[in-house]
């Protein structure tokens, strides 16, 4: 059992570039805080979305962040960068 919650991340491109044309991903919360970072930092005059807070253990009892919430959030960053 691990310490930390994975989020699977499917991707998919029509770029030629790219090998692969769709894949999966697993990703941890921290590497959401770093794209997060990067994409305020280099995209001047584009509102980024603040991260949806992180998963908090209270005693034995996990309030745990939903994954189709992280999900939206994400691709509505993405979208206003795009």
């Amino acid at each position: 059992m691990t310490k930390h919650l994975e989020y699977k991340v499917s991707y998919w491109t029509t770029l030629p570039q790219y090998k692969q044309q769709a894949g999966c991903v697993t990703r941890r919360y921290s590497d959401f805080e770093w794209l997060w970072k990067m994409l305020r930092s280099s995209m001047d005059g584009v509102i980024v979305p603040a991260l949806p807070h992180k998963t908090l253990m209270v005693g034995r009892c996990r309030l745990t962040l939903s994954k189709p919430v992280l999900k939206a959030h994400m691709a509505s960053a993405l979208e206003a960068t795009i």
